[in-house]
């Protein structure tokens, strides 16, 4: 038997302006399909509305609130997610892999270990140049004085020290002459965060040209720009220091200085 809609439960109202319900709807079982407050009733089912059924931007030009979706899925080709303009797009599929683009990743997202988050170009220092006198780094427990500031690089580092690390990559080429010598080498940031290295620019070379390659971490720099020097060192308290080439030749049938360079670069790294 088909369903009956009884007029006295239906308030009368003027031409077009709708009508208003003193008793719920129901179906021939009785289910409730609207209620008299107009909610819709337990009777409807939802799975037996159509896919595809809604058409038009109802996202852009609509509003959906108080909702959870089961998921998302994307088109198999063009843009799917796209910025408040409706046509920059952020997320989209192609041939079956999805992009992400037209955003930023804030300093909150968490990659896994071991993952490179940036990684600076190598800053060059290039031709050969003469470094004269040394500067006191540290005087306990013991003398650390270094030559030469002009070979470093910058970083500004993403995350706080319990999250990333830096590992710096360095490459100082140089040439002692003579004079008070350079004994080590000094990778640092500040009296802090340093590594001293043995690496004898003078006696044990001979006054050759020679050229330190090394890469270290600093574990406990937190968020924020940093800047990692490397330079030759002596470990006393003599200020006077003989010439000390940096990118230095020490023969004249080895290649001009102008063609040498030392280097630093810097990549944080997730822990």
């Amino acid at each position: 038997m088909a369903s009956i809609i009884k007029v006295d439960q239906l308030s009368e109202k003027t031409q077009g302006s709708g009508i208003t319900l003193s008793h719920s709807l129901k179906n021939s079982s009785g289910s409730e399909i609207i209620s008299s407050s107009g909610s819709i009733g337990s009777a409807v089912d939802f799975a037996n509305i159509a896919n595809d059924s809604i058409s038009g931007d109802k996202i852009h030009s609509g509003t959906i609130s108080s909702s959870t979706l089961d998921g998302i899925k994307l088109k198999s080709s063009g843009d799917s997610i796209t910025k408040s303009d409706g046509t920059t797009a952020v997320l989209s599929e192609s041939g079956g892999v999805v992009t992400l683009n037209n955003g930023t990743i804030s300093s909150s997202v968490v990659f896994p270990a071991g993952h490179i988050v940036q990684t600076t170009a190598p800053r060059r220092v290039t031709g050969q140049t003469g470094i004269t006198g040394t500067t006191e780094f540290i005087s306990s427990p013991d003398y650390i004085r270094y030559f030469d500031t002009g070979v470093y690089q910058d970083i500004d580092k993403i995350y706080d020290a319990s999250t990333s690390m830096l590992l710096v990559h360095c490459q100082y080429m140089g040439y002692h002459s003579g004079g008070a010598g350079s004994h080590g080498t000094l990778v640092w940031k500040d009296t802090s965060n340093y590594y001293v290295f043995a690496f004898d620019w003078a006696r044990a070379h001979g006054n050759a040209s020679n050229t330190f390659v090394g890469t270290v971490i600093f574990d406990n720099l937190g968020a924020g720009n940093h800047r990692i020097y490397v330079s030759p060192v002596r470990g006393d308290n003599y200020t006077a220091a003989g010439t000390f080439q940096r990118n230095g030749r020490s023969s004249v049938d080895q290649p001009s200085g102008v063609f040498y360079s030392s280097h630093v670069y810097i990549q944080e790294i997730m822990k």
